[in-house]
């Protein structure tokens, strides 16, 4: 099972991007990052010192912090206002005080930093949000298979328990009325050759046990089900239906491909105990 979150997708790409272990690819992100800079500086000195780029700075320092990370974002960021500061004074600005540059240089460099605690603050978060879900996939994995383990135990002891009560009432009870039958058809007999009119009820009482014997024998029968393969699910089926109208006298009709087949003995199996409990649970009621 895999859990991807949807939030914050823009930094998940960045991060995916460049922490991925791509060394070459930070290396030319990194050769990017500088480039920018210089490509930013020698525009702002050719639209001279009225027009300001300063704006345009933020996206090297930007791309510094997702690609290197904080410190190497301050070093980019130092860069960008040395190339602003150089550039204007390249192009011929003149300042009333030499405080001037140096409190803009200030400003401008503060100004970057609030960036890059904006964005490194960002990036830490979506790493945690990631490896919050990691975790979590990891545990609901881990539910999910511990489920499927306990599932497994339970249909085994179910199956278990089928299988011993099917062989306690084939070896057990279906033994046990099968000598009461041979013990109440002696009755019947005795009776018989002395001309006695309870002869017949004896009969009748011999003909019940019989039909006990019967219907023990056919659930016996269905709880010792042997393991019915993919491709013989819809035949094991007809045969139930058959079986249950025989019994109980009850029309049960199978209406299915012949073909069908299910993925296993396994899953065969369960949908045949499905059907097998509805048909008895229609039955009964």
């Amino acid at each position: 099972m895999q859990i991807s979150p949807n939030t914050g997708a823009t930094p998940q790409f960045w991060h995916r991007l460049v922490h991925s272990g791509a060394a070459a690819l930070r290396k030319r992100l990194t050769l990017a990052t500088g480039a920018l800079v210089l490509i930013i500086g020698l525009a702002d000195f050719l639209l001279g010192f009225e027009v300001s780029l300063l704006v345009f700075y933020f996206l090297p320092v930007a791309l510094a912090v997702v690609c290197r990370g904080w410190r190497f974002a301050v070093c980019v960021a130092a860069a960008c206002v040395l190339s602003w500061i150089a550039g204007d004074l390249a192009a011929g600005a003149h300042y009333g005080s030499r405080l001037v540059p140096v409190w803009n240089a200030s400003i401008a460099f503060l100004t970057y930093l609030v960036l890059i605690s904006l964005l490194s603050a960002l990036l830490g978060l979506q790493r945690e949000l990631e490896a919050r879900v990691e975790r979590r996939t990891a545990a609901l994995a881990e539910e999910v298979a511990e489920r499927e383990r306990l599932e497994r135990i339970v249909l085994e002891i179910s199956e278990r328990e089928r299988r011993s009560i099917g062989r306690d009432l084939h070896d057990g009870l279906s033994q046990h009325l099968t000598g009461t039958a041979l013990t109440g058809k002696l009755l019947a007999e005795k009776l018989e050759e002395r001309g006695a009119p309870e002869a017949t009820d004896a009969n009748k009482v011999v003909g019940l046990i019989r039909a006990g014997i019967e219907q023990t024998r056919q659930m016996a029968k269905g709880l010792l089900l042997a393991e019915i393969e993919s491709e013989g699910l819809a035949s094991a089926l007809r045969e139930f239906c058959g079986n249950t109208t025989a019994q109980f006298r009850v029309p049960c009709r199978f209406d299915g491909d012949d073909g069908l087949t299910v993925a296993g003995a396994g899953v065969a199996n369960h949908l045949f105990r499905i059907g097998q409990e509805a048909v008895r649970n229609a039955v009964r009621h």
